[in-house]
């Protein structure tokens, strides 16, 4: 085996343990389990919630994973489990033990989703979240604006 080919395999295998970490967040949210979040993000994490900041308590750019599971509780505490989502459209690029990642995630709950943009380090335990920016996006604005577009074209015909 070349060292072309091997660098791909362990490339892959990178991009599964990465996708593999999006999907053990979305479980530790779903299950409002604060205490794990240590298991898929670095001690001292970056995480920028501004997006969101009207819409929840305390600062919204954390550093920290204690002040990381602090936002949690305070933010979604009130919520409580269930809040089930999904992402999609991941996007990785494995640079040795970092990495970029993003996707899209859409909430089922709820009317909204976001974008991630995150870096990921490769640590004695695995892979694990070092920088976390979030996007949030609220999908009723974008169907207003298809709603119109589609009156403005159906007027067009009549």
């Amino acid at each position: 085996m070349s060292q072309n080919e091997l660098q791909l395999i362990l490339d892959c295998a990178a991009r599964l343990q990465i996708l593999d970490l999006f999907g053990r967040y979305c479980r530790l949210i779903d299950r409002c389990a604060w205490q794990d979040l240590d298991r898929v993000f670095t001690p001292d994490v970056e995480v920028d919630f501004s997006s969101t900041a009207a819409y929840v308590k305390g600062n919204a750019l954390i550093q920290g994973i204690g002040a990381l599971k602090e936002f949690y509780e305070t933010a979604m505490s009130h919520i409580g489990p269930g809040v089930t989502y999904f992402m999609t459209g991941h996007v990785i690029d494995v640079q040795g033990d970092t990495a970029r990642a993003s996707c899209y995630s859409q909430t089922l709950s709820f009317p909204y989703g976001g974008y991630y943009d995150t870096e990921v380090r490769k640590g004695p335990d695995g892979w694990r979240f070092s920088k976390l920016t979030y996007e949030w996006r609220h999908f009723e604005e974008v169907m207003n604006r298809l709603k119109n577009h589609m009156k403005t074209e159906d007027a067009k015909r009549e």
